[in-house]
């Protein structure tokens, strides 16, 4: 007989729970939902509730090639320092279909992409610059 949980405790996944929900709905995987909260959420910029804490497989899509972390920026003089700034700095990571489809989106229907500050040569892996050329018309 299962016992209830104490009051205020946090609801928590058991192991067996959590590997038959992942067999059931990896993460990455939809039923519309993903792609739904993506859409509802695309012009929101304030905090949002997860709408599926679960595993993370709907907030680990949404969150895709999102980075952040903290920048450390220190001033030395004569070997001492004087001065150290901390700054919080988020990144949204796009693929580069991602990126272009957006371009479009926006009214550019021309979208050339560079690699590495070269014209003409398309990414590949290991390209570490994508440059995005976009006219409209």
């Amino acid at each position: 007989m299962e016992s209830e949980p104490e009051p205020g405790a946090q609801w928590q996944y058991g192991k067996l729970a959590t590997l038959s929900y992942q067999l059931d709905k990896p993460i990455g995987s939809s039923f519309g939902d993903v792609e739904f909260y993506r859409d509802l959420l695309s012009g929101v910029t304030g905090e949002v509730l997860e709408p599926a804490v679960g595993t993370g497989r709907i907030l680990i899509p949404l969150l895709e090639q999102r980075t952040t972390g903290w920048l450390r920026y220190e001033l030395w003089r004569e070997g001492e320092l004087v001065r150290t700034e901390l700054q919080l700095f988020t990144l949204q990571w796009y693929g580069l279909g991602e990126f272009s489809a957006m371009l479009r989106d926006a009214g550019f229907p021309q979208v050339s992409v560079h690699a590495d500050y070269h014209a003409g040569q398309y990414p590949a892996d290991g390209s570490r610059v994508w440059t995005f050329e976009a006219t409209r018309g």
